[in-house]
């Protein structure tokens, strides 16, 4: 016993606006499908998209395929309505698996998780087997509201309904609870949801007579909304409302990069920061925001690039300061790059920027100010060391100054003793002694001016610059009494 496929009665194509959306969808699904394969450096979400793409893109192509076969041909057999319900059947589940990945990031699916792709293998299994059991339908027709299904096709409706309605939980309360209820994404997912799910109540409540094919087209409509949220509002990088709201009111710079270095969220101060130097917008890379501020800043963009390796690699924060000069003002940076992972697996990067051009103003003028003070106290211990200096070298000038007289004194007595018969020889020896008294006092007062100077020379010496000296504990106690003793 065959299943029977009921016909319209007539066969002329109709090119009504359902049965052109069926071959916009066809066309929609299949250039998503090329784009996200195109890319790089795919995430798990990016492949289970790809596989609903395709899922959907079969389901539309065969049932476009069926209609016109039926018209052009004649044909009334089941292959063709076998494939795109095979393919229908894994809608359900890439649909779950994209919500619950969106859903929980920090989840990591294994293989063993994907065991519930069983499911659609065994409909497809059931589908093409099903002239032998009736199981999936006895009667198969164009018109949703004429299908007589079978019992597991009923438990197949379940299942998949089971995983949608999951799914769109998952993609819903997730997406309002992080971006709020009237953000874009969250009314890209709403439509999104809203739209395949008429259609399918409609369809298995069997309320309005409808093609069969508004089911692929409802469907595809929703994975464009998906994808349109994804990819170009940035669904998989958005932050709660009340945080970003907390971040731009932070008065740190900071930029969130992904795993492929593009940029997917900043703060207000960021974009006040670099506004007058180079635009910035999500999704742009890292190396064009950079690439425009190597001109002006002293770390180039490969600096960047080698810091947030760094970062990546060992799993550490990296900290550096940046200047540029731009339009006259210079200002400074100190940037700390810090990997972002869940359960060991690479997220993105953080980049936090903190302004400290004032801070640097002010440290430059405390150290200027400690080198005034530094200086200050140079000349004042100066003015000490001179003091003591002129107390220390007024003694020995004193005495040699008197030595000076007296020995003056000795040369005119013993001058005027010249040819005195009366002055002997005791007398001339009298005055030698007394000249040689004078002349080791005058020595003495010298060699201890010398030490007075070496002393001063050495300590000055020490206040300038820094040596190393070898001495004697007795040179230094001479050293210190030599500078000291006038206390």
């Amino acid at each position: 016993m065959n299943v029977t496929f009921e016909r319209h009665a007539d066969e002329m194509i109709t090119y009504d606006l359902p049965f052109i959306l069926l071959h916009l969808a066809a066309v929609l699904t299949l250039v998503f499908s090329i784009y996200i394969i195109s890319l790089k450096n795919k995430e798990i979400l990016h492949r289970l998209f790809v596989g609903i793409t395709l899922a959907v893109f079969l389901w539309t192509v065969f049932s476009l395929l069926q209609v016109y076969v039926k018209a052009l041909f004649d044909y009334s057999g089941m292959v063709l309505t076998n494939i795109y319900f095979s393919a229908a059947g894994f809608v359900s589940f890439f649909l779950f698996y994209i919500g619950y990945t969106f859903s929980h990031p920090d989840k990591i699916l294994k293989l063993k998780h994907y065991a519930l792709f069983i499911f659609p293998i065994m409909n497809a299994v059931m589908i093409w087997t099903n002239d032998f059991h009736h199981l999936y339908f006895f009667n198969f027709s164009e018109i949703s509201s004429h299908i007589v299904r079978g019992p597991y096709f009923n438990f197949e409706l379940f299942i998949s309904f089971t995983l949608v309605l999951l799914s769109w939980y998952f993609l819903l309360s997730f997406t309002i609870r992080n971006s709020g209820f009237f953000s874009k994404q969250s009314i890209l997912i709403i439509i999104g949801t809203i739209v395949p799910l008429v259609v399918d109540v409609a369809f298995v409540a069997q309320l309005y007579e409808f093609p069969a094919y508004f089911e692929p087209i409802s469907f595809s409509f929703s994975v464009v909304c998906f994808a349109f949220a994804i990819f170009r509002f940035g669904l998989l990088n958005i932050i709660p409302i009340a945080l970003q709201t907390v971040v731009d009111h932070i008065s740190d710079s900071y930029i969130v990069v992904n795993e492929r270095s593009e940029i997917i969220d900043f703060n207000r101060p960021f974009i006040e920061n670099v506004q007058d130097i180079t635009s910035v917008t999500r999704k742009d890379s890292l190396e064009k925001l950079f690439k425009n501020l190597d001109n002006i800043s002293f770390v180039k963009y490969d600096g960047f690039a080698e810091s947030i390796r760094e970062a990546r690699e060992t799993k550490r924060t990296v900290s550096f300061e940046n200047q540029y000069i731009y339009d006259g003002i210079e200002k400074t940076f100190t940037v700390e790059i810090t990997p972002i992972y869940t359960q060991d697996r690479f997220r993105g990067t953080v980049i936090v920027m903190k302004d400290i051009t004032e801070q640097r103003k002010s440290y430059e003028m405390i150290r200027q100010a400690q080198i005034m003070l530094i200086e200050s106290e140079h000349m004042a211990s100066l003015g000490q060391l001179v003091g003591g200096i002129a107390h220390n070298l007024k003694t020995p000038i004193m005495s040699i100054a008197g030595g000076l007289i007296g020995l003056s004194d000795l040369i005119d007595e013993y001058d005027e003793s010249v040819g005195d018969d009366g002055i002997t020889v005791e007398d001339h020896r009298e005055i030698a002694g007394e000249m040689r008294g004078w002349i080791d006092k005058l020595k003495e007062y010298t060699a201890y001016m010398s030490d007075i100077i070496s002393t001063v020379k050495g300590q000055a010496v020490q206040l300038t610059a820094s040596t190393t000296d070898c001495f004697t504990l007795k040179e230094l106690i001479k050293r210190v009494d030599i500078l000291m003793n006038h206390e």
